[in-house]
């Protein structure tokens, strides 16, 4: 992946690629097909989790706004580093779970699942401090 494209270069060739995956789709090509447009879109973007945004996430987005969040997951890994990230992704977990009713229920369980993992990593790559 080119680390100097800019966002708003990278958004729109992540809606072209989202563009020949729902062709794909719509046209009954081959399982085969269809995941490898999902591939190259998550290439695109390899620290934004770009496929579960768009099938999973701890919300429902359009393909725009699950796009345009993994490109900010993408620019915090680059310009910030992993541990960055992965505070941002707690975060947005946590508020989706706080939402209360509003959440749908694949998105409940999807943060449920995810949260204790993003901490798990967070822990990690935390500095253990010395008493």
């Amino acid at each position: 992946m080119e680390n100097d494209r800019s966002p708003i270069l990278l958004k729109e060739e992540l809606l072209s690629l989202w563009e020949s995956y729902s062709t794909a789709l719509e046209g009954d090509e081959p399982e085969a097909v269809v995941d490898a447009w999902i591939g190259k879109m998550d290439q695109q973007v390899p620290h934004g989790t770009l496929s579960d945004l768009l099938f999973w996430g701890e919300r429902e987005r359009t393909p725009e706004e699950a796009i345009q969040e993994a490109i900010c997951r993408e620019m915090i890994w680059r310009n910030e580093g992993e541990l960055a990230l992965l505070i941002y992704r707690e975060r947005s977990l946590e508020e989706a779970l706080s939402s209360g009713d509003d959440l749908p229920p694949w998105a409940k369980h999807y943060s449920e699942s995810e949260l204790p993992r993003v901490r798990a990593l967070i822990a990690s790559l935390t500095p253990k401090t010395v008493q």
